[in-house]
């Protein structure tokens, strides 16, 4: 009987400590978490990709590889890639190059009116 209660503690405790793990690895943001804010983001590979120009990003991107335009704009519902809730439509994006040299798609450039502003993917735990 002891080596039952045993053999069910270790099972409980075990799965206690998996759940923790699933439970806290962050997540991408989806657009539609944004739904009636006025968060100034776009969709770019199912990610929601957020303004960040005035932090630290402003000054270690640069801009790298186009990879396309803002298509459609002011959408609420239904995001696909390249909707954005406040970029004009024609709005350019570009891959970040770091100051390394280095290419990441976890910071975006965008080029509006000849002035480059990172935007970043957002997650949250």
């Amino acid at each position: 009987m002891k080596r039952f209660a045993f053999t069910v503690v270790v099972l409980l405790c075990t799965l206690l400590c998996f759940s923790a793990c699933i439970a806290t690895r962050p997540r991408r943001i989806r657009p539609s978490d944004f739904r009636g804010t006025n968060v100034d983001f776009f969709v770019y590979n199912g990610a929601a990709y957020v303004n960040r120009a005035g932090s630290w990003l402003d000054s270690r991107q640069t801009r790298g590889e186009f990879l396309g335009e803002i298509r459609r704009t002011g959408i609420e519902r239904r995001h696909r890639n390249w909707d954005a809730s406040f970029l004009p439509v024609g709005t350019r994006v570009y891959m970040a190059v770091s100051a390394a040299g280095l290419q990441h798609d976890s910071v975006l450039i965008v080029v509006m009116y000849g002035v480059e502003i990172p935007y970043e993917m957002v997650r949250w735990s």
